[in-house]
């Protein structure tokens, strides 16, 4: 399972997390190890950078290509926040940050010059962002918001001028700018952009005019400058990508793209005591298809599908023929749909999101 991708400012290596004796929703087994793995683009194979026992995780390269960035995991859920030169050698930690983080939100960021991160406080501090000098460990704060919201996934705009970051609250995540002077010095109190239902992951165009994020509908494109709105990128058009990483020539993308497939079979269970028969694949898609539920009289089924790219209700006949969706993704994209009763008439299903 690879994951959190990063360019080098030359566009042609790039550094990721792999773990590579697990899939996207494996358990963890004894002798896995999560690590840190650059690789240069069309050369094989990849170049493993760490291999510290603990999970290694969301690598940053320092736009002067010299260093890779780092969280470790600590046991109780904390993190270190790691230092390791580009091909390997000696590490250094930076510092130690209490949690863990959610599994989508990337934790830190280097300034534009190559001499320090953004990170988020501590949580003894006020809730925001800080600056840490990666020569003195000086910290600078830079953002501070309210009890019950939390700043995280810091991206800056190439030319050093905007600081682009994630505010987190129970209502959701929203995209916010804060613009920069010298020695990143904030220059009034940042501005709120967009609302987003899904937290983003954010990645800036070289020329630091638009920024890329991620939702629960695919990869987007925003004007940071100008305004405007948001245009959604063809290519990458579902849940399943995320994690945006653009190259400073502006010329390489590089995003996280899941992909999982669940089928649906059946077991005919034959006569009371005997042995049931040999399961068959009754529904299957490139995609995840769960959760069936057969209706009353045994001639139709239900069932959970993300075939289109997000979860929706689909039903076909007993036998898996004349599949057809009946229930569309609302405009606010669900997680997950689930059935839970099929009539003759009707469907019975729920969706979190």
């Amino acid at each position: 399972f690879g994951n959190r991708s990063q360019f080098f400012a030359g566009g042609m290596q790039v550094a990721f997390q792999w773990c590579k004796e697990r899939g996207l929703f494996d358990d963890m087994p004894a002798s896995a190890n999560c690590d840190i793995y650059v690789k240069q683009i069309g050369v094989e194979p990849p170049f493993r950078l760490t291999s510290d026992p603990a999970e290694d995780s969301r690598p940053a390269w320092s736009p002067d290509g010299n260093f890779i960035a780092f969280l470790r995991a600590l046991p109780g859920g904390g993190v270190k926040v790691m230092l390791i030169p580009q091909r390997g050698g000696q590490e250094r930690v930076l510092g130690e940050l209490d949690r863990s983080g959610d599994e989508a939100e990337p934790l830190v960021a280097w300034t534009p010059d190559s001499r320090g991160l953004v990170l988020p406080s501590e949580s003894k501090a006020p809730p925001g962002l800080v600056m840490l000098s990666i020569e003195t460990f000086e910290k600078k704060r830079l953002t501070s918001c309210s009890a019950g919201f939390d700043d995280s996934a810091p991206a800056f705009s190439p030319d050093g001028r905007i600081l682009a970051f994630v505010r987190r609250s129970r209502a959701g995540f929203d995209i916010w700018l804060l613009r920069l002077g010298q020695n990143y010095e904030p220059q009034e109190a940042p501005e709120r952009t967009l609302a987003s239902l899904f937290h983003p992951n954010l990645a800036w165009t070289p020329d630091s005019e638009q920024i890329v994020f991620s939702s629960r509908s695919g990869l987007w494109r925003m004007p940071a400058v100008t305004r405007g709105n948001p245009k959604r990128l063809s290519f990458a058009a579902d849940a399943s990508s995320q994690a945006p990483a653009i190259s400073r020539q502006g010329n390489r993308l590089a995003y996280q793209a899941m992909k999982w497939e669940a089928h649906i079979w059946q077991v005919k269970l034959g006569q009371p005591g005997l042995n049931p028969g040999n399961p068959s694949k009754l529904i299957e898609s490139t995609r995840m298809d769960k959760e069936p539920a057969y209706s009353m009289d045994g001639k139709r089924i239900a069932f959970s599908s993300f075939r289109s790219g997000f979860s929706e209700i689909w039903t076909c006949d007993s036998d898996g023929c004349l599949i057809r969706q009946v229930a569309a993704a609302p405009a606010r994209k669900p997680s997950t749909c689930t059935v839970s009763d099929l009539t003759r008439c009707r469907i019975i299903y729920s969706c979190s999101f």
